[in-house]
């Protein structure tokens, strides 16, 4: 399984852009034998080194399940194996972190997976503007807002990290009669630090989140909008339904279950990992191999360019939202909700979410067999068909 390994990654242009200026040594390790990569000033060398910084092993089984070119669900990382035991790490698990680009456009280009990419799709159909709010921890946010699309309002929220460009893909291909609005939290995207805080001034509560939501839909003067998100997000638009029952109509949630559990990493306050790329890294391997490359790359980049401290921040939150009180409180007078599970989601597997979606009345959970922890951004298409069978779930028309 490791024959021509070092050859296929010389030749792969991406795996030489990603180690620029790489000194390490590592193993990918099997029953059967393995492969050694020896990268010194970004070069990959020919002669194998004494000495690797780490090593991954596996049985043959398990490597073969990685390096299948259509892997099963759950199957496709190697840093998510990693996290639930199916791989093994001797050596240093810092020299790992700082080289997670490495060791992924490694697997991926000895898995030989098919590219599953689509035409360019037409810039999105956008509108961008500033509102601004009142907000009772941050004080004054000037919120910045993207429309598209007319109709029903359908309000999208951002997940931990990120911003509405995860959402431009989906505005391209909007059903009929719907207008997608998306938002950036402070300190988010185009939403710069509320005034007179640093850019290092940021923290996340659930009620911090909920109260951005809420007050954007108030200062938009928007009509009972159906809540979309997913992950961080979409658990904040089944907290959203339920505290803010006059506000919204509904909420369509993908990837969200009772509480997530740890989710912390020890590279979140490290000095020496590139703490941007590693979120990137972290959330790469949830997204199905499936979906198209250029898509799976823009949510990669997204991550890569975030503000400095706000994926930790957002995250180091998020653990700690837990449903479970709440649930017990909750009748058929609930908003209707929508649970979407991706089928290869490693970090909110969809047996969680349908978990979630028996425990609430006036829930529906759709498996998406073909998706991961992004649908909304991976693989707009796609999910469009889910949005579209989600809102005729919430008795609201799409066409």
């Amino acid at each position: 399984m490791w024959d021509n390994g070092i050859q296929a990654l010389r030749d792969d242009v991406e795996f030489g852009a990603l180690s620029r200026g790489a000194e390490v040594a590592f193993e990918l390790l099997s029953d059967c034998g393995g492969l050694t990569v020896h990268l010194s000033g970004g070069k990959l060398l020919d002669a194998e080194p004494g000495q690797v910084d780490f090593s991954l092993h596996g049985t043959d089984g398990t490597w073969q399940r990685l390096l299948d070119p259509a892997p099963e669900p759950q199957w496709q990382s190697v840093l998510s194996c990693l996290l639930r035991g199916d791989l093994s790490l001797t050596g240093s698990r810092k020299v790992l972190e700082q080289h997670l680009q490495i060791v992924r456009r490694a697997h991926e280009v000895l898995r030989g997976a098919p590219s599953a990419d689509e035409p360019v799709p037409p810039p999105p159909p956008l509108q961008g503007s500033y509102h601004r709010i009142e907000h009772s921890t941050y004080g004054t946010c000037d919120v910045f807002v993207e429309r598209a699309g007319s109709g029903i309002p359908v309000l999208c929220v951002p997940t931990a990290g990120s911003d509405t460009t995860q959402f431009h893909g989906l505005a391209g291909c909007l059903p009929e009669g719907i207008e997608l609005i998306c938002l950036d939290l402070p300190w988010h995207g185009k939403s710069q630090p509320a005034w007179g805080r640093t850019g290092t001034d940021y923290t996340l509560s659930e009620n911090d989140y909920l109260t951005t939501v809420v007050s954007v839909a108030q200062a938009l003067d928007l009509d009972h909008p159906v809540i979309l998100g997913a992950s961080m997000a979409g658990a904040a638009a089944v907290r959203a339904v339920i505290r803010y029952p006059d506000v919204f109509r509904g909420a369509i949630a993908a990837q969200t279950c009772v509480q997530v559990g740890n989710r912390t990493a020890p590279w979140f306050d490290a000095m020496d990992v590139n703490q941007n790329i590693a979120a990137a890294e972290w959330t790469f391997g949830a997204m199905s191999p499936s979906s198209p490359k250029f898509w799976r790359d823009r949510v990669w980049w997204g991550y890569t360019s975030g503000g400095y401290g706000t994926y930790p921040a957002d995250i180091k939150s998020y653990v700690a939202w837990d449903l479970s009180n709440e649930l017990s409180t909750l009748d058929e007078s609930t908003l209707p909700i929508i649970l979407l599970g991706g089928a290869y989601d490693t970090t909110v597997p969809p047996e969680k979410v349908k978990d979630l979606a028996a425990r609430i009345p006036n829930a529906e959970f759709i498996l998406m067999e073909d998706l991961g922890h992004f649908p909304h951004a991976e693989a707009p298409r796609s999910f469009a068909r889910y949005l579209q069978k989600a809102l005729q779930q919430l008795s609201i028309s799409g066409s």
